[in-house]
């Protein structure tokens, strides 16, 4: 589990980033994490990882078979060791595949080098080439499939499907959904919610620093209707509506226990431009 309390952070003073925070993620889920530019999603991973610390407040990480709660602000091995970070941008040193395993992946002691090799595979990523020679999509499908095979409890990723072509997002999915087990939690930052659209369990919501939503998909199908017509709804309880190929989709209080599938660009859109009455039906 991962616990944010009272989470104060910013880069200057007078402009706050995060204020008193509160979030709670659990393990065995994999999340999305959506938000405009600049409204935090970067940097609450990093705040994860202890790449950045809170100016106030604290952040737990909880591990299954841990005694006490780990601070990242403390950094302890047992902590770095079974975190896995994929930021949006990185860059990688002149040497092969197997010269960057063995420097990095004794680091990690639950590495499974056989999935590696079958998710490079998959992906099709040459082994031969140095890392810093590939294209940035297939530099991207390897710190990915590196990241699966640490089996960390933890696995953060910052807009993974960027540089990835249709092929490989569906792939991508594919190794997210087969190989994780129940201890491992997933945070997964991204502008594409299609690309994640069918695979998360949860979805976080952050606006101004906030958040807006932290909801199972299984809560969300319970609480509103996701309902398509040609024309524009006139009823009283429409909480948004937008224009779409062929007429209008809104989003209304299930009130008649009918299960839709869950429109997660249009359930973001409804939250950051009616985000009081979309709050208030999540509370």
């Amino acid at each position: 589990m991962i616990q944010f309390d009272s989470v104060n952070f910013y880069y200057s003073k007078g402009k706050p980033l995060f204020q008193q925070l509160e979030l709670q993620v659990q393990t065995g889920k994999i999340y999305g994490l959506l938000g405009t530019n600049g409204t935090g999603k970067s940097t609450l991973l990093k705040l994860l990882v202890g790449a950045l610390f809170p100016k106030k407040g604290s952040i737990t990480l909880q591990k299954p078979d841990a005694h006490h709660a780990l601070q990242p602000k403390h950094r302890p091995v047992e902590l770095l060791q079974d975190i896995f970070f994929l930021p949006e941008q990185f860059q990688y040193p002149p040497v092969s595949a197997k010269t960057f395993l063995r420097m990095e992946a004794a680091f990690y002691p639950k590495f499974d080098l056989q999935l590696l090799n079958r998710l490079m595979g998959d992906f099709d990523i040459p082994t031969s080439t140095k890392l810093n020679r590939l294209s940035y999509g297939q530099q991207k499908k390897f710190m990915i499939a590196f990241g699966l095979a640490c089996k960390t409890t933890y696995l953060f990723m910052d807009e993974p499907t960027n540089g990835l072509d249709i092929p490989s997002k569906s792939k991508f999915r594919k190794a997210i959904a087969s190989n994780l087990e129940d201890h491992q939690v997933v945070i997964i930052s991204t502008h594409q919610v299609s690309d994640i659209d069918k695979l998360i369990d949860s979805i976080i919501i952050l606006k101004q620093g906030q958040v807006l939503l932290n909801s199972d998909i299984a809560e969300i199908e319970q609480k509103v209707s996701f309902i398509k017509n040609k024309e524009k709804p006139e009823r009283d309880d429409v909480l948004y509506t937008e224009n779409i190929l062929g007429g209008f989709i809104s989003i209304v209080p299930n009130s008649d226990d009918i299960i839709s599938d869950v429109e997660l660009e249009i359930l973001f859109n409804a939250f950051t431009t009616n985000a009081k009455a979309m709050s208030q039906l999540f509370k």
